[in-house]
């Protein structure tokens, strides 16, 4: 069991902890209460011999650990067939004749599987695998646990004295006479039902979905999606060789209005515009000032045709754009960029190829690729000229322009770097000679500090 006050990490959340079958159980009641946590209880009465009340247990009084709203969302995203059918079937075990919330899990070598799921008044959990611990031949929780899972609420439920007992609807001879409003899972006062539908997701057939009002209250006039999507005036950014465009778009207040996916943290630093390196007259460094360099994750290097050394940073946000817009062609998404003013182009030199500009750019190749697909070509083929959308950066001098500091003792990484009003990882990559194991800086040592360095976010 998970212990309070312990930190397990957010791996926890793909199961890299171990939890009883009691506490999953309890977590999934917690869920289908509406959010409202009741600790699990051995016996709700003590009777005799004679069935007669012995002591009753006091009342528990509920703890409501997370909001109806979010208990409702998660209850109708598992109960959702439609939702799981491309990967277990339109009649997997885990739909059953009423409206059911279920959710499977296997850990790692089949040694483990579940089922856990619930109607509107019964909670189940199954767990199968071998008592000794060994692992189990190719078992998953929708083919070990799930058929388990699926008869013994069946049972229950058709059994007219155990589904009085949960307080299903029934006449006075126990049959049922319930109808699927009973069943229904009944959204609570602070979610509400709105017609609007993520592009390309699979929304209910009428096109609307649920959404919490305090999300409706953050988002604002926006709309409920407006941090995913957006509906505005946008032009392609490239076109192919027939005239016709890719779905990658950039706004400049023009443009057919359109629904895209909306990259959240824009290309472009607001306000900045990067000195720019002539292409033509750019190589590769392989060394700055005699000292290596790691052309590695958001930090490249190049000479110049007059041998300046410049240094050129990726904030994070820009390469977290590319990173969504390779994600949202990849499920075939119109993706909007932002204004078309904030973003890079490389025009490609002889020699160039697409894993040496990848990583030049501090991008996998299927990122720039997917940024790209005009330029895709049979073999790969990067023709001199092709105009390519790339991260943008901020081009650094190295050398003449910043200072070298003395670590003085108490000094570590984040205190120089916020001293100096710099990225952590730009300080440590344009110092790689102090990179020692466990990052620890000696009294004495130089850093290189660059000078004129926006305030990078």
């Amino acid at each position: 069991s998970l212990q309070r006050g312990t930190w397990y990490g957010l791996g926890l959340a793909l199961g890299s902890n171990e939890v009883s079958l009691i506490d999953m159980v309890t977590a999934y009641h917690t869920i289908a209460n509406g959010g409202a946590y009741i600790p699990p209880e051995v016996a709700l009465t003590i009777l005799d011999s004679q069935s007669q009340l012995i002591k009753p247990l006091p009342p528990v009084e509920p703890v409501q650990a997370i909001s109806p709203a979010a208990a409702f969302l998660t209850t109708d995203i598992l109960s959702d067939n439609n939702a799981r059918t491309p990967m277990f079937g339109a009649n997997s075990p885990l739909k059953l004749s009423r409206p059911a919330a279920a959710k499977t899990g296997t850990t790692t070598d089949f040694r483990d599987n579940w089922t856990l799921g619930f109607t509107r008044q019964l909670v189940v959990g199954v767990w199968t695998g071998n008592a000794d611990g060994k692992v189990m031949r190719d078992v998953t929780g929708v083919t070990g646990a799930a058929p388990i899972w699926h008869n013994f609420m069946e049972a229950v439920l058709a059994d007219p004295v155990l589904a009085q007992s949960l307080g299903t609807p029934s006449d006075e001879n126990g049959a049922e006479k319930s109808t699927e409003a009973d069943w229904e899972f009944h959204p609570p006062a602070d979610v509400t039902l709105l017609p609007e539908c993520p592009l390309r997701a699979g929304c209910r057939r009428d096109g609307s979905e649920y959404f919490s009002k305090a999300w409706l209250t953050l988002a604002g006039d926006g709309g409920p999606l407006a941090d995913s999507f957006e509906r505005q005036p946008v032009v392609p950014v490239q076109t192919n060789r027939y005239g016709g465009y890719w779905p990658i778009f950039c706004s400049n207040g023009e443009g057919e209005v359109r629904n895209a996916l909306r990259l959240s943290n824009h290309l472009g630093l607001p306000g900045v515009r990067p000195p720019s390196v002539d292409a033509a007259s750019v190589e590769t460094a392989d060394s700055i000032e005699g000292k290596s360099l790691p052309l590695i994750n958001s930090i490249s290097a190049v000479r110049t045709a007059d041998n300046r050394y410049v240094v050129t940073f990726y904030p994070e946000n820009e390469l977290e754009r590319i990173r969504k817009l390779r994600w949202g062609r990849h499920y075939g998404l119109s993706v909007s960029v932002g204004p078309c003013d904030t973003l890079q182009f490389y025009s490609v030199q002889p020699g160039d190829y697409w894993t040496r500009l990848a990583s030049r750019y501090s991008v996998t190749l299927t990122e720039l690729q997917a940024a790209n697909p005009h330029a895709m070509r049979e073999g790969g083929i990067l023709l001199v000229g092709d105009r390519l959308l790339v991260p943008s950066g901020i081009n650094l001098e190295v050398g003449d322009r910043g200072r070298f500091y003395t670590v003085q003792a108490g000094d570590s990484w984040m205190k120089i770097a916020t001293e100096f009003n710099l990225p952590l990882k730009l300080l440590q990559l344009i110092n790689p000679d102090m990179m020692r194991p466990n990052f620890i800086l000696q009294p004495g040592d130089e850093l290189f500090i660059p000078a004129g360095v926006p305030a990078l976010r």
